[in-house]
C-alpha cells in the first residue's frame, strides 16, 4: 500500500530537523501514526511537511528534500510564505497554499499513492484532489477548532468557501476524540458520502521515564499544566488563579509548566509583573520520557483548555493516575459534552466553566486540606484508564487499518 502523507511543519518536526532525527517532543498522533506506517513492510510511506508560518521558524525559500535518522524514506519540506514575495501582501497566503498544491500534484502524479492523507491545515488541497484528482483522499481533523465550528453555521463568504471544502468527496474524515465536540460538527458540515470515523488517542505504558533537566519544589503539592503554551490553553485563567492562592496565603502549591508556544512570553511576564515567581517552574520542551518522569513527580493535572479537555496530556494523566482537573462541559457550545459522556464525576473533578478561576481556586484548597481526596481521584483514573484507554499500538492500528480497507477498496 502507497501512501502520500501530506501535513503541517509542526515545530516539533522543525526541531528534528534541525538535528537531523527522528524524535519528535510532541504532536504524539502524528508521529506515533509515521512510525508505525514506517516500519510497515506492506506500506510505501512518503511524508511531505508542509509550512503554514503560523509559529513556525521555517525560513527556507524553497521546497527541500530532507532525511532523518529512523525514518527509511526521505521528506519533502515545502516552503511557507518565505518564497513569495513580500510586496504581494495579503495575497502571500492564498499563493502558498497555490504552491503547495503544485508540489503535492507533482509528487502524487510520479509517487501514484493509493491514496492521499491530508491534515486538517491542508483542508485546501485535500478538497481539491477530492474532487477533481482520481486518488483516494482521506482527511484528519486533530480535533475541531472554534473557526470551523463557526463555519458550520456563518454566512459569510469565508464560511460558504469553507463548507464548500468540508463537504469534498473525501473517502473517509478521522477526527480525534478530544472534547471539541467533533462528531457532531461532521455530521453537520461532511458530505452524506463520506466515511466518519471519531477516536479516541492512546497511551504508551511501556514508556520509561528519564530525569528532567529542571528542580522541583521539595514538600510542595505539584500540580502539572503541560501542553502548547497558547492563549487558548487557558493561561489567563492559570495566572489568575495562583493570584487568588497567594492572596487566600496559599503556598504549599506548585505549578510546573511543560511545554512551549507563541505565549510563552507573555505568561512569563506576567507571573513576573504579578510577583508569581515562586509558584511556578518552566521545564520547557520534554521528550516523551521526561514528560512520563513530570507526571510521576506531580500530584495534579490541569486542564483548561477552551477547546476541550479530552486532550492527549489529559490521557496521559489519567493513565499515570494524576488527581486530574477540568472544566464542566459548555452546554452553548458542545465542547466537552462527549468528555461528559467518556469521563465520570468519580473520575476526574469539574470545577465549573473554563474561565470559573473563583470556583477552580475554591476546589484547589479544598483539596489541600484534605490530601485523601487527592489520592482518591489518582486511583480513579488509573483504574478508569485501564479498561478505557487503548495503547498507542491499538490506536494508530485502527488507523491503519482504516486507510488499508479505503486503499483496497479502491483498487
Amino acid at each position: 500500500m502507497r501512501i502520500l502523507y501530506v501535513c503541517r511543519l509542526y515545530t516539533a518536526f522543525e526541531d528534528c530537523l534541525a538535528r537531523q532525527y527522528w524524535e519528535p517532543k510532541g504532536v504524539p498522533t502524528v508521529a506515533k501514526l509515521i512510525d508505525a506506517m514506517n516500519a510497515d513492510p506492506d506500506i510505501e510511506l512518503r511524508v511531505i511537511w508542509a509550512c503554514k508560518d503560523y509559529n513556525s521558524k521555517w525560513l527556507q525559500p524553497r521546497a527541500i528534500v530532507a532525511r532523518l535518522s529512523r525514518l527509511k524514506n526521505s521528506v519533502l519540506i515545502l516552503p511557507g510564505k518565505a518564497s513569495i514575495p513580500f510586496w504581494l501582501g495579503r495575497a502571500r497566503e492564498k499563493l502558498r497554499e497555490c504552491l503547495h498544491l503544485y508540489w503535492i500534484y507533482k509528487q502524487a502524479c510520479a509517487f501514484k499513492p493509493d491514496l492521499i492523507y491530508f491534515d486538517r491545515v491542508n483542508i485546501f488541497p485535500a478538497a481539491i484532489f477530492a474532487r477533481y484528482s482520481r486518488f483516494p483522499v482521506v482527511w484528519r481533523v486533530m480535533g475541531v477548532i472554534e473557526g470551523m465550528h463557526q463555519h458550520a453555521n456563518s454566512p459569510k463568504i469565508r464560511s460558504v468557501i469553507s463548507r464548500w471544502l468540508y463537504r469534498s468527496p473525501f473517502k473517509a474524515v478521522i477526527c480525534t476524540r478530544d472534547g471539541s465536540n467533533g462528531q457532531s460538527w461532521m455530521n453537520k458540515v461532511l458530505g452524506p458520502y463520506t466515511s466518519k470515523h471519531y477516536l479516541l488517542n492512546g497511551f504508551d505504558r511501556a514508556q520509561e521515564a528519564s530525569e528532567l533537566p529542571i528542580d522541583i519544589p521539595q514538600h510542595k503539592t505539584i500540580i502539572l499544566f503541560a501542553g502548547r503554551l497558547e492563549h487558548i490553553k487557558g493561561l489567563n485563567e492559570l495566572v489568575h488563579v495562583c493570584e487568588l492562592l497567594r492572596d487566600s496565603r496559599c503556598n504549599s502549591i506548585h505549578v510546573l509548566v511543560a511545554g512551549y508556544g507563541s505565549a510563552e512570553s507573555w505568561i512569563r511576564e506576567e507571573i513576573k509583573k504579578r510577583k508569581l515567581d515562586e509558584f511556578f517552574t518552566f521545564a520547557g520542551a520534554l521528550t516523551p520520557s521526561q514528560m512520563r518522569k513530570a507526571r510521576s513527580i506531580s500530584d495534579i493535572y490541569l486542564s483548561m483548555n477552551t477547546h476541550g479537555n479530552l486532550t492527549n496530556t489529559v490521557i496521559e494523566a489519567l493513565c499515570d493516575g494524576l488527581c486530574t482537573i477540568i472544566p464542566t462541559s459548555n452546554h452553548e457550545t458542545g465542547i466537552d459534552q462527549d468528555t461528559d459522556v467518556f469521563i465520570p464525576d468519580d473520575v476526574v473533578l469539574r470545577y465549573g466553566l473554563q474561565n470559573d478561576t473563583v470556583g477552580l481556586a475554591k476546589l484547589l484548597l479544598e483539596l489541600l486540606s484534605n490530601p485523601n481526596q487527592i489520592e482518591y481521584y489518582k486511583k480513579s483514573a488509573s483504574n478508569f484508564s485501564l479498561s478505557h484507554i487503548p495503547s498507542w499500538k491499538e490506536r494508530v492500528e485502527m488507523e491503519i487499518s482504516i486507510l488499508r480497507s479505503i486503499a483496497q477498496s479502491s483498487i
